[in-house]
């Protein structure tokens, strides 16, 4: 059986999305389904109630442990979490007994009882007694959680988008029915038992089973896009010739998305997240009526199930589907099959262009830039990409699209977080945020960007060494970095993002170069004119 505390420590470590994932739906699979409702409480980030002052737990501990107060407050200060720093005071090396989620709640609710129901003088013996025995017989990822609820203080806050992905992949369910159900009706774990909720939004499946660890990774969900990294356009190769190929822009505000056609009906998801159906309605019912079809309603069944590679854009209020290339076909891969053939079979799916539905307008590349050597993809930016963000690029009887992009831009911008950790394959690398000031030198720094930086990269020992000899904490995310590590931080182009909080994010963002500690800074309005 998984524990909780240690799901609780792995998804604090860990900021890949994906791994999250898998971690919680390791934990659902294989947990005590009397813990789900209590797990999804705390995980949603929901709190409690605090009971405890500071002080009071201060006051504890110094008896418990024999420290006086001075030391607690100082390790209180060098941990930087008040509920971490007592879990370590508390620390022994008597044997420790397996403790569950719903033990340390029943611990907190008996706690809570107790201070409302005793006179002051018995309760504080009794709550002696119990926190004494707990600190006597748990770990410190155990007596970090208590801490915790006694206080008031979050335990964690994972987004609903991945909870729901974890719950989709441990019931095996469709997540887009998931998010779409979770978007009219709220998140399930709201209600009073989360799994007699689940199994009315799905009366057709009877009753929910959990899939093991092993199911779960051999799971096909019908819904879900295909991995992006499978699909996306790599860069096209600056010493190949552009002769024979063709071409075609990408609008500047185009969200790229996979739309997923199946029995289900569809689901379209952006690089991002999922777009919900009430969002893009109208432009699925065009979708819908604009394909050939016996169907009066939809695609033909026996052409699904279908995925369709293109890019969403909005111009006057209106939606519209651009599609460039089709994956799945009859519920067959199609990527051993070239782009000329796929183009066939895209074309054949639909009556004719809507005003909401269209296929991407390809075109050759002139003759006149087809010149051998590095200068054929410059001239094709300066002549062609001009200010659009990004052109595919393609042999007609070639397997793949390649992409030219915008010249990159750069900012100087300064780190101020990192962390430490391990890929799947085992490899090391460090994940780094970098920021700007507000406006003024003395304006507070805002993130503007994020990236990594491998252990085969020649930076990756330079880190090392500047955060252990300027930074405390040796695990997890480091916070309070010294302002001295700066960068010219290069970027393709700024997208607006509303899941941003500064309202965008840097597309395909490195590290240029080292600047000297001494350089200023730019400020975040240079970057928005950019």
């Amino acid at each position: 059986m998984n524990s909780f505390f240690k799901l609780c420590e792995e998804l604090k470590e860990e900021s890949d999305p994906i791994r999250k994932r898998r971690f919680l739906a390791g934990y659902f699979s294989s947990c005590d389904p009397d813990e789900l409702d209590v797990a999804l409480f705390y995980l949603s980030g929901k709190k409690e109630k605090g009971i405890f002052r500071e002080e009071e737990f201060i006051s504890l501990v110094a008896q418990f442990s024999g420290k006086p107060s001075w030391l607690i407050q100082s390790s209180i200060q060098e941990v930087g979490d008040f509920a971490e720093a007592l879990a370590l005071l508390t620390e022994n090396s008597s044997e420790k007994k397996t403790i569950t989620l719903l033990s340390i709640r029943k611990i907190a609710e008996e706690t809570r009882s107790i201070l409302s129901t005793r006179p002051a003088s018995e309760s504080s013996e009794r709550i002696r007694e119990i926190l004494f025995s707990f600190w006597n017989s748990t770990v410190v990822s155990e007596k970090i959680f208590l801490h915790r609820i006694l206080l008031g203080k979050q335990i964690l806050k994972i987004p609903d988008s991945i909870l729901l992905s974890a719950i989709a992949d441990c019931f095996d369910l469709e997540i887009a029915i998931l998010f779409e159900k979770t978007n009219s009706l709220g998140v399930p774990w709201k209600s009073f038992s989360f799994l007699k909720t689940l199994t009315n939004w799905f009366p057709d499946r009877g009753e929910l089973i959990r899939l093991s660890k092993t199911e779960i990774r051999n799971k096909i969900d019908p819904s879900l896009h295909l991995e992006w990294n499978k699909v996306e356009a790599v860069d096209f190769p600056e010493e190949n010739s552009l002769k024979g190929h063709s071409y075609f822009l990408i609008p500047e505000n185009a969200r790229l998305v996979q739309v997923v056609l199946n029995f289900f009906g569809a689901s379209a998801w952006s690089r991002e997240s999922y777009i919900y159906q009430k969002e893009i309605s109208e432009t699925l019912e065009e979708l819908f009526s604009s394909m050939v079809s016996k169907e009066p309603t939809g695609p033909d069944p026996l052409k699904l199930p279908i995925l369709l590679l293109g890019w969403l854009i909005v111009k006057d209020s209106k939606k519209t589907f651009v599609f460039y290339d089709i994956l799945r076909y009859k519920g067959e891969d199609l990527f051993e099959q070239t782009i000329s053939r796929r183009s066939e079979i895209l074309n054949s799916l639909f009556c004719e262009n809507s005003p909401c539905i269209a296929i991407a307008h390809r075109v050759g590349v002139p003759i006149s830039d087809s010149v051998s050597g590095s200068s054929d993809t410059n001239r094709f930016r300066q002549e062609i990409l001009g200010e659009n963000s990004e052109a595919f690029i393609f042999d007609p009887q070639g397997f793949r699209f390649f992409s030219i992009k915008s010249a990159l831009k750069s900012v100087k911008a300064v780190l101020i977080y990192g962390r430490k950790a391990m890929s799947e394959e085992g490899f090391s690398f460090w994940e780094l945020s970098f920021g700007l000031r507000k406006d003024g030198e003395d304006s507070p720094l805002v993130t503007i960007a994020r990236t990594s930086v491998g252990s085969e990269d020649s930076l990756f020992a330079e880190l090392d060494l500047f955060f252990k000899e300027n930074t405390i904490e040796k695990k997890g995310p480091i916070r309070g970095v010294p302002t001295i590590w700066k960068v010219e931080l290069l970027f393709r182009s700024r997208v607006e993002s509303k899941r941003h909080k500064i309202g965008f994010y840097l597309q395909d963002v490195s590290i240029g170069k080292r600047i000297g500690a001494e350089e200023e800074i730019d400020h975040l309005d240079l970057l928005l004119k950019m």
